[in-house]
């Protein structure tokens, strides 16, 4: 684990400065991928703008009311110091999905178009953001004696956030493939669909192996993470099969 660097005298929180970087590259990649497509870059960019905020937003708000919300309800104004620690993927993919809703909404846009073309950008922007996970120790993974495994809390475990790193970039580049096969057409391939449904699986693989406390357990049996990559799966396969009947149609 490394959970700052210092730099100059300074102590920085490794968790922040590779989320910085990362939301940093996403701004790189997507003004390249809107070039490509053929989409206007300012359209993309002020996409990203509101889906920044929304997930930010949706990521605090889901930590503070489901992981601590007796805390929080008791230092309310500490909702607001997310530097502290305290974002939840989840909930920022909820906040940042109906940041794109608004957007398309407001401007008029097609809504499966923009699912489409941020759907590889999660891939890849969620798999590098695990690092930030590893280098601060968080989300970490059972005890293990496997080869591979990683000293943190003082016991060798899984190396969670690696694997979460691995199988997302691996969805991103067959994201990608899977656009160049159908040629680009953002209102007919299912992508997004196909990301909820590789990001679900790839999320329960990881919590198969994580030890962190994550809240109750729902129905007493999978965490709550767990519970709601399964819903995305439901969600990508209902979404890819609809999408397919109405090209067929």
């Amino acid at each position: 684990m490394l959970p700052e660097l210092k730099i100059l005298g300074l102590f920085l929180p490794t968790y922040f400065l590779v989320l910085s970087l990362v939301f940093s590259l996403i701004v790189f990649v997507l003004v390249s991928r809107a070039k490509k497509n053929g989409l206007a870059v300012s359209k993309a960019l002020d996409l990203y703008l509101c889906v920044f905020f929304g997930s930010l937003i949706g990521a605090r708000l889901f930590y503070v009311f489901y992981q601590e919300p007796s805390y929080f309800l008791s230092n309310p104004l500490e909702i607001l110091y997310f530097w502290n620690g305290g974002l939840v993927f989840f909930g920022g993919f909820i906040g940042g999905t109906l940041s794109i809703l608004a957007f398309c909404l407001f401007k008029k846009e097609s809504l499966i178009l923009w699912l489409n073309f941020c759907a590889p950008l999660l891939a890849l922007g969620y798999g590098l953001g695990r690092i930030a996970c590893f280098l601060n120790g968080c989300c970490y993974g059972e005890v293990t004696t496997v080869w591979w495994a990683v000293f943190m809390h003082e016991a060798l475990r899984h190396p969670t956030q690696i694997y979460a790193l691995f199988m997302e970039l691996l969805l991103y580049f067959l994201l990608i493939l899977y656009e160049r096969k159908k040629g680009f057409n953002f209102l007919k391939p299912p992508v997004f669909s196909l990301w909820l449904i590789g990001h679900g699986i790839g999320r329960l693989v990881m919590e198969n192996y994580r030890a962190d406390n994550r809240g109750d357990l729902v129905f007493g049996s999978i965490s709550v993470s767990s519970f709601i990559s399964f819903l995305l799966i439901l969600l990508g396969v209902f979404c890819s099969l609809w999408i397919t009947k109405k090209q067929i149609a």
